[in-house]
């Protein structure tokens, strides 16, 4: 039995949700969760018209490492006797498996997906020079998110709009291509002002990756234009102190002074703190971890026993997501969230180069998301925040599932 009509509401319901996902993600209050609720919604509410689930081996491996860290959340949770609402985060990724079961196989389109990318990072950088040069704030951000999360979200639609401008040029669209450059440059905009230096050291990452991806495509002067204009993007915004780029940049080596000298009442010294309360942690339970309460209670203890700053008990994360994961769940912990990093890496890796030029911008966007997540983890805890989870694991989803729609309609229409 097939699915309901793929060319009515039902679709047009479907691409529309994937489009508010970007454009809702940063301005307004769980805006990121608007897209994914809606979806959800609508695949439980047709299920019972579906015969079968038409998975392949790749999807199968793609939602395993999710359904795997979820379940390292709950026997986390279970076996420690750890209250419920620990278990909230997890289940992002359980939602997500469901959806690549499922999404796949509609009449979605990657042009909607790519729009709202697109519409959301131009929206950020809206805000963000208004909100730097009228409002005169410091360091962006919005009345949800933290000046680290709207950056780091903004610089990730950038990025993804910047993949989209293969993607509009392999089907002559210059002028959305042109919207699309725009989009990125608007993004990193967003980034720069929010002043998020985890987001800038992610950048180069991201954009070598995408360069390895296509270099064989580029042109010479096509490679040297634009490492020219982002080198002089970037100059630009280092240079102005208004931007307060400079400004961020020197309090890296400031504070790493100022904790050498016993100072630790900063950014990066308590880092520093934290990380020391979690090594002697990972040292004493380095299998299976303490656990979430069971860590904040050691913490507490090392508070005393190493003169640490008392200020980390005020953070409920270790802005580390690979210590926390090691302290908090151990070495089992941490493998299943590397696991989460490389296997969808490999996958959208393999897609990018096997796939057809339509399919290949998705799969590159997906390989730089990784890329950016996994630098922001190490000195933000990403996946112990509702928006930057939901964030990741749909952008990751939907992204996947525009892939193998694509694909299953390029079967359907190849001659028998």
């Amino acid at each position: 039995m097939k699915y309901l009509s793929d060319t009515g509401w039902d679709s047009m319901f479907l691409n529309l949700s994937l489009f508010s996902f970007g454009a809702l993600a940063l301005l307004f209050s769980s805006g990121y969760s608007v897209g994914p609720f809606l979806i959800i919604i609508f695949l439980l509410l047709v299920l019972p018209f579906k015969a079968k689930v038409d998975v392949d081996k790749d999807d199968l491996i793609f939602s395993s490492v999710f359904i795997l860290f979820f379940t390292v959340g709950v026997f986390d949770t279970v076996l420690r006797g750890q209250s419920v609402s620990n278990l909230d985060l997890f289940s992002r990724y359980l939602l997500g498996a469901f959806v690549i079961f499922y999404l796949s196989q509609r009449n979605i389109k990657e042009s909607f997906l790519l729009m709202g990318f697109a519409v959301g990072a131009i929206g950020a950088s809206v805000w963000a020079l208004y909100a730097k040069f009228i409002l005169d704030m410091p360091r962006v951000k919005t009345e949800h998110l933290d000046p680290v999360n709207f950056g780091n979200i903004s610089l990730l639609m950038g990025l993804i709009s910047l993949t989209s401008v293969f993607w509009a040029l392999e089907q002559k669209k210059k002028p959305l291509a042109a919207l699309m450059l725009l989009a990125f440059f608007c993004g990193m905009t967003a980034s720069l002002l929010s002043g998020s230096r985890s987001g800038w050291v992610a950048l180069p990452l991201a954009l070598f990756a995408l360069y390895k991806i296509y270099e064989e495509i580029l042109k010479d002067k096509v490679k040297k234009a634009a490492l020219v204009g982002f080198v002089a993007f970037v100059a630009i915004f280092a240079l102005l102190p208004d931007t307060g780029v400079q400004h961020r940049i020197s309090l890296i080596f400031s504070d790493i002074e100022h904790y050498t000298q016993g100072h630790s009442t900063t950014s990066i010294g308590l880092r520093f703190e934290m990380w020391r309360s979690a090594y002697e942690a990972i040292i004493q339970k380095p299998v299976f971890g303490w656990g979430e309460a069971g860590f904040y209670e050691f913490q507490a203890n090392m508070v005393e026993q190493m003169n640490l700053n008392p200020m980390i008990l005020d953070f409920k994360h270790l802005h580390n997501q690979y210590i926390e994961e090691l302290a908090k769940r151990g070495v089992i912990g941490l493998v299943a969230l590397l696991l989460v990093f490389i296997v969808p890496f490999k996958l959208f890796y393999k897609k990018s180069q096997t796939g057809n030029k339509r399919t290949k911008p998705l799969a590159a966007a997906g390989v730089v998301v990784i890329i950016c997540m996994a630098d922001f983890c190490l000195t933000q805890g990403m996946l112990r925040i509702t928006s930057a989870v939901m964030f990741f694991v749909f952008t990751l989803v939907f992204i996947w599932c525009c892939i193998r729609a694509l694909e299953k309609r390029e079967i359907s229409q190849s001659p028998a």
